[in-house]
């Protein structure tokens, strides 16, 4: 769509969620509002049908992300400040107001903290690189010193504060999953999701240093450039929070020992 749209929502928004089964309503987290929203699509775009409805769930805390699962008629958002994660029933009506809305929080989840924060697992240091040279030429610098592989564990503080959530489809016929990276401790903690939204925490992982955003890779060839396709990885992507540099984890198969 040519142009701009401006539409003003909430205090200071810090998410956006549109359902795949029912793209007629967008849901938005507002921090400074300390709510969710939910608007009908049809506002930001030229649509002769606009859903009718409109509405807030009010939280006790400002929620700083916003997700939905395929297939699950649920909405997940997070509060950082209470250490908790939201599961919010999506209603028929695509409202997200339950019978009693003062049982909104009745089904929050607080991630389990290991009582030591685990190391994490050393792995092979780059060894290799290329710079772009002024005049634009790509050079390779030959190798490098190796760089310095992080085995104890980088936190900020004391208590968990979840502020990052990320939907993993594992595809037909295996659950899917919700990770949630933390802020303040060094975890990601894992939850897989039920047909009816029920999250069941799993081990968490252990990148060693609090987690600014993630993401995890589809599938790749596992063999390398040039080498016939063999096998298949899938990778989890995460950006440290205490220097900004991004870290890798294998996130092929739980049960493998190279598993995060």
């Amino acid at each position: 769509m040519p142009g701009f749209t401006f539409t003003r929502v909430g205090e200071f928004p810090s998410a956006i969620a549109v359902r795949e089964e029912e793209p007629g309503v967008t849901y938005v987290a507002s921090f400074g509002s300390r709510a969710v929203e939910w608007y009908p699509t049809g506002i930001f775009v030229d649509s002769e049908e606009v859903a009718d409805t409109q509405g807030e769930v009010a939280l006790p805390a400002g929620p700083t992300d916003l997700v939905i699962a395929p297939g699950v008629a649920v909405a997940y958002t997070v509060l950082p400040a209470m250490g908790l994660i939201v599961p919010l029933p999506i209603q028929p009506d695509r409202s997200l107001l339950a019978d009693d809305p003062m049982m909104v929080m009745d089904g929050a989840v607080a991630p389990t903290v290991p009582v030591e924060l685990p190391a994490p697992t050393a792995g092979m240091a780059s060894d290799y690189g290329f710079f772009c040279a002024p005049e634009g030429e790509m050079v390779s610098p030959g190798t490098p010193p190796m760089s310095e592989v992080r085995t104890e564990a980088l936190e900020s503080g004391e208590t968990a504060q979840p502020h990052r959530l990320l939907v993993v489809d594992n595809g037909e016929g295996v659950e899917d999953e919700l990770l949630v990276a933390d802020r303040e401790l060094p975890l990601i903690y894992r939850f897989t999701i039920g047909a009816d939204g029920t999250l069941t925490e799993q081990a968490p992982l252990a990148p060693g240093v609090p987690i600014r955003d993630l993401a995890v890779s589809p599938f790749v060839s596992a063999t390398a450039v040039g080498g016939m396709p063999e096998g298949s990885v899938r990778y989890l992507y995460a950006i440290d929070d205490t220097d900004q540099s991004v870290l890798v984890m294998d996130y092929s198969d739980p049960a493998s020992a190279d598993f995060g």
